[in-house]
Formats: C-alpha cells, sequence, structure tokens
C-alpha cells in the first residue's frame, strides 16, 4: 500500500511537471506574440524590441558569444515584418564586416523557435534554438528554421553574382588551356553551388552536422 502511494504521489508529480511545461512554453509564445504583433512595420530597435527580457535572455543563450556582434548587425533594421506564422528583421548595412555582410533574425510562432542567419562571402550560417516538435508519426523531431522569401530573395541575389563570377573564371580558364573541372572544385567554386540551395536545405545540414558532432565520442 506504501508503494502504491508512492507510485501514485510521483506519477503525479511527472504529470504536473509535463502540464507545467507545456503552459509555460504556450505562454512564452502568447507573451512574445503580444509584443512582436504590435511592432509589425515599426523600427524594432527605437522600439526597445531586443531588449525586452524575454526576447533578449533567449538570444543571448543560442548566440553565445556571436550575440553582441550579431546585435550590432541587427541594430541597423529600420523596421519588423511579418510573412504567415514568420516575425523577422533584416540587417540594411554591416558594421562587423569580418563577422558578416548582413544578418537576419526570425520568430516562428507555431514552433516558438528563434534562429538567426548570417551571410557571408554570399555563404549563409544558421544559427538557431533547438526546439523540439511532434511530428505525424508521432514522434519528435529537432525544428528546422523556417524563413521568409525575403532570405531567399537575398540568397539568389549573391547566387546570382557567384555563377556569373564561376562562369567568367571558367572561360579565362578555357582560354588559357586549364581544365575548367580543376577550377570548378575550388572552395570558391563550392560557395557558389551550396548557394543553390534553399535556406531550408542549408539549415537542415546544418542541424544533421551539429547532431553528428555530438554523438561523436
Amino acid at each position: 500500500m506504501r508503494l502504491k502511494k508512492v507510485f501514485l504521489v510521483v506519477l503525479m508529480s511527472v504529470l504536473l511537471t509535463a502540464c507545467l511545461s507545456g503552459l509555460v512554453a504556450r505562454a512564452g509564445t502568447e507573451i512574445i506574440l503580444a509584443i512582436l504583433k504590435p511592432m509589425v512595420g515599426l523600427d524594432p530597435n527605437s522600439n526597445g524590441l531586443f531588449q525586452q527580457p524575454i526576447i533578449k535572455e533567449r538570444m543571448q543563450a543560442f548566440l553565445g558569444d556571436k550575440y553582441v556582434p550579431v546585435m550590432q548587425l541587427l541594430k541597423t533594421a529600420n523596421d519588423l515584418q511579418e510573412e504567415g506564422p514568420l516575425f523577422y528583421v533584416v540587417s540594411r548595412y554591416t558594421p562587423v564586416p569580418q563577422l558578416a555582410e548582413q544578418a537576419g533574425f526570425v520568430w516562428n510562432s507555431d514552433t516558438n523557435q528563434m534562429a538567426v542567419m548570417l551571410i557571408t562571402g554570399g555563404s549563409p550560417t544558421v544559427i538557431a534554438e533547438r526546439v523540439l516538435i511532434k511530428q505525424a508519426n508521432d514522434k519528435m523531431a529537432e525544428a528546422v528554421p523556417q524563413w521568409p522569401t525575403e532570405f531567399q530573395t537575398i540568397l539568389d541575389k549573391d547566387a546570382l553574382k557567384k555563377q556569373a563570377a564561376e562562369a567568367a573564371v571558367n572561360a579565362a580558364a578555357e582560354t588559357l588551356g586549364v581544365n575548367p573541372e580543376l577550377i570548378q572544385k575550388t572552395p570558391e567554386a563550392q560557395k557558389a553551388l551550396e548557394l543553390q540551395k534553399t535556406p531550408k536545405q542549408i539549415a537542415e545540414e546544418q542541424l544533421e552536422e551539429a547532431l553528428k558532432a555530438e554523438q561523436q565520442p
């Protein structure tokens, strides 16, 4: 009887913790949505968006030592935008060219996930919160950051520039009698090929690499 009571107490504690976790996550989503929704179309910096504790603390947590330079980039954004469940800002210029030429911040109201994309030399780097989402088969999986159309447009422009540069180099190599295949294997050419991928593909690949690194002894 005593063991049964202990078991029931433990079971109730587990169920209560699970319920509270769900409530906290839902409350966090509702609070952030209440902060962001009225700011759409406004300057996020003059309105103190990134100084809101619930946003600032989460960004510091997942950006780590990149928080300060990323914020330097995001402070050049002039408006908060909305596309479906996505709320985002995009930098206009870079005060830290050694880190990136452009940066974008996205919060997904469906998954409650924050993510940042940095673009350096036309190549994107994704930094995102680790968030678990429920799949159709009732299994849990890491959420892959979703990106608004404007991010893809930025990448497409850089991709076109890279493709044009690659074409010019190949033409010059052919004139000089150099094998174009050797040129295509250079890091610069590989970056140009990577830029033809969508932000979703890039995020998935970077997430897969991060998970592999964690699994290594």
